[in-house]
């Protein structure tokens, strides 16, 4: 038996204080679409680069790449009024701070990533990436393992297996009897292009004399230079990054060592030309064949007007990884397996950087020539400096 005795509320006071409720709680919610919109209405990107280090430069241009994309897409309405953010993390050249930063974005929610130039890097997350269904876009990786690595993995930029074909291929024309010392930086990347430079010399006239290995950190390499010298080379296959690069130049000029260097495409590097000095003269290397097209004046205009200066090694390259992911949301991908889909399927896209198509195992393939730094000045060798012009891809 109840013996509490009963309230009776007014029915008037009830609708007052229903009314007060549902007023506060429209406010909060108002409040809260206000500074934080629903997660559907942003499409979210991440970029796992080298913002500090030896290789930030390569980060810096990448960011602003695609820093550039992302704002031309958001100032044109973004993709059907949703807005294009990213989100970017500094891997620092390390693969496990790499490997870090992926864990945090993934759980974050982002399953479309963006890296650099960097194979260690690239090397290190692709395991991760069938199994948290995510895409990784990279403007620079080169190490022929990447190639068919992940069907959740494309590149943009030639694999090695092109690129240290064409510098070898090149000296075997120019110099068929050519004594060979091979300069290597001992990382995945250095590793692969020495690799392959070396077997396509095995079995030709063209001998390799000497091979030298050092660290990424390495700033003094008269040790390897002199091991170099003794074996007198008619040609020095130099492979590394700016920052080690540059100094090796110019300290094989200074050892008086005068065989000509071949590079990388690397050395198409301010940076490279600020550390090696004089001693760049004459340095030849692989690169991409100039691009053409509206899409590349239409790159350079843009960068030009937000940036007030000329782009630079992999401007391009980031901002073509940011359109790629764009346009396929543009052509209807909501997830990342569409994303995927989208990317296997590409033909023809015209972008900064050149015509994007990839292949089976994710690569592209970009004509390439030879070129040789005069007077500072990166030009194309000509017909007469042993080199018939670009080779396709």
């Amino acid at each position: 038996m109840n013996t509490t005795p009963s309230v009776v509320v007014p029915k008037r006071a009830l609708l007052f204080g229903l009314s007060v409720l549902l007023l506060f709680g429209a406010i909060l919610l108002g409040a809260g679409c206000r500074s934080s919109p629903p997660e559907d209405e942003v499409i979210r990107l991440g970029a796992i680069l080298p913002l500090t280090g030896e290789a930030a430069q390569y980060g810096k241009n990448d960011r602003e790449g695609i820093d550039l994309a992302v704002s031309l897409a958001n100032e044109a309405g973004g993709i059907d009024g949703r807005r294009i953010e990213v989100s970017y993390e500094d891997c620092r050249t390390d693969a496990k701070t790499a490997l870090a930063a992926f864990t945090k974005l993934r759980a974050a929610g982002v399953s479309l990533f963006i890296d650099n130039a960097i194979s260690t890097i690239s090397l290190a997350m692709v395991p991760l990436l069938e199994q948290n269904q995510s895409v990784l876009m990279s403007t620079g990786a080169s190490n022929p393992a990447l190639s068919g690595s992940s069907p959740w993995f494309f590149r943009i930029w030639n694999s090695d297996s092109f690129e240290g074909r064409i510098a070898a291929e090149y000296l075997l024309r120019v110099a068929p009897e050519a004594r060979v010392a091979i300069l290597y930086i001992n990382s995945d990347y250095g590793k692969g292009l020495q690799q392959v430079f070396s077997g396509i010399l095995a079995g030709a006239a063209a001998r390799i004399v000497a091979a030298e290995s050092f660290e990424k950190d390495t700033r003094d390499f008269r040790s390897q230079i002199a091991k170099i010298r003794a074996a007198s080379p008619t040609h020095i296959y130099l492979v590394g990054y700016g920052a080690q690069t540059g100094p090796a130049t110019r300290q094989i000029r200074e050892a008086g060592v005068q065989a000509a260097i071949i590079g990388t495409v690397a050395m198409e590097d301010a940076g490279y030309l600020a550390l090696a000095g004089p001693a760049s003269e004459g340095v030849v290397y692989p690169f991409a064949r100039a691009p053409q097209g509206e899409a590349v004046e239409k790159f350079k205009d843009a960068f030009r007007a937000r940036y007030a200066r000329e782009p630079e090694l992999l401007h391009d390259c980031g901002f073509d990884a940011a359109n790629l992911f764009i346009e396929a949301f543009r052509g209807g991908a909501r997830s990342a397996a569409e994303v995927r889909a989208f990317l296997a399927n590409l033909r023809g896209f015209p972008g900064a950087s050149g015509e994007i198509s990839f292949d089976a195992n994710g690569d592209v393939s970009k004509p390439m020539e030879m070129r040789v730094i005069r007077d500072g000045e990166f030009v194309p060798l000509t017909g007469s400096e042993g080199e018939s012009g670009a080779v396709p891809g």
